[in-house]
């Protein structure tokens, strides 16, 4: 240590006075309503974090049973249609028309006539055989 440091004199000692607050015992009355509605609101939300996934899905699900059985009846009536259109096509072949005509003692049709209503007579046209 140098001289300079030893030849200073030391500061005297004071006193501390310590200023502590005074401490009492405090009773817990349990949680506050705060505490209990926070808990319920936690409560919620995980249930709605939980129960929104599952909801979603099982609708999804429905949804997709639904859309196979339409697709199924579509796929039926697509068939149905098809079968229609053959015997429509069958039926108005030019040979099942001309059968159909014979039984049916029906007659080619010929230059078509009018009626003219003020003289109530037939012009043109020609009678079927």
């Amino acid at each position: 240590m140098s001289q300079a440091a030893l030849s200073r004199p030391r500061p005297a000692k004071t006193e501390r006075k310590s200023v502590r607050p005074v401490l009492s015992v405090v009773e817990d009355h349990g949680p506050t309503r705060s505490t209990v509605s926070v808990g319920l609101i936690v409560i919620i939300a995980l249930a709605g974090f939980i129960g929104a996934p599952l909801v979603l899905n099982t609708v999804r699900a429905e949804l997709s049973f639904s859309m196979r059985d339409d697709q199924v009846q579509l796929d039926k009536l697509t068939q149905e249609n098809e079968d229609l259109l053959v015997k429509v096509q069958s039926v108005s072949s030019p040979e099942s028309l001309r059968r159909f005509a014979d039984k049916h003692q029906m007659v080619p049709a010929t230059n078509p006539g009018y009626i003219t209503l003020k003289s109530r007579k037939i012009e043109g046209g020609s009678p079927a055989k």
